[in-house]
């Protein structure tokens, strides 16, 4: 079935409020998990804002603040920035929510 423009970006803003993982979403509304993908890079623009910060945790904003280096991590539109002296367990935490907000 052919969507339009307003239906896709409809679909994607009602995902970000749905606060599923894309994948579940894309099942409940009957498209391929790629197409959906596909549709969120883009339409969500406009909801970027907010589908920021979903899923994600502050991990430590001082250090964050002091360090000027560090890992950047790109995932489509979200990059992390993960300053130097992260322990590792920060890090996991940090990736744990990217992997389950990439979803």
């Amino acid at each position: 079935m052919q969507h339009s423009s307003e239906d896709k970006k409809r679909f994607v803003e009602e995902w970000v409020a749905s606060k599923l993982s894309r994948r579940k979403y894309a099942d409940e509304i009957g498209v391929g998990y790629g197409t959906f993908v596909n549709w969120c890079k883009k339409y969500s623009e406009s909801a970027a804002s907010e589908i920021e910060g979903q899923g994600f945790v502050e991990v430590n904003k001082k250090i964050a603040q002091e360090q000027k280096r560090g890992i950047v991590i790109e995932l489509g539109a979200i990059k992390i920035h993960l300053p130097v002296g992260m322990t590792s367990s920060e890090i996991k935490t940090v990736l744990d929510a990217a992997r389950q907000a990439a979803q």
